[in-house]
């Protein structure tokens, strides 16, 4: 079962929401310079941590909004630390990743008038880095 926990409180997410961007990385940095005389200067080093995790559910992945409320719960704590743990049981100790814009999002299912409160939702994305602990 897919989840997400701070130690307290426990989100159960939708087991098909597929990690994007798994293979979408480079476990190496680099550092590149050029020296006044035309050398280069190549660093490289393993990533330890900051790995980017981005968790998306498609058009058939509905979910209801209480999930998403609880999810807005969670990530409105700046510097939460989590577990993310994936459907496959790997763990990850994660943060929201916010650099880029939001850390979460979905859309209703269908769209009503607003004073209609729809309960199911779908193109659920949600972005993490992992920290230390990973």
């Amino acid at each position: 079962m897919t989840s997400l926990t701070d130690g307290t409180t426990t989100i159960n997410l939708p087991d098909s929401l597929e990690w994007e961007n798994e293979f979408d990385y480079s476990p190496i940095t680099q550092d590149v310079k050029r020296t006044i005389g035309g050398g280069l200067i190549i660093q490289e080093a393993a990533l330890l941590h900051g790995i980017p995790i981005t968790l998306q559910g498609g058009e058939n992945v509905w979910f209801s909004r209480q999930l998403i409320k609880q999810i807005a719960t969670i990530a409105s704590v700046a510097g939460k630390e989590l577990v993310l743990t994936l459907s496959d049981e790997r763990e990850f100790n994660v943060v929201f990743r916010r650099d880029d814009g939001t850390p979460f999002s979905a859309v209703p299912l269908w769209r009503k008038n607003v004073q209609v409160d729809a309960d199911k939702m779908k193109r659920l994305v949600l972005k993490f880095y992992t920290i230390e602990g990973s």
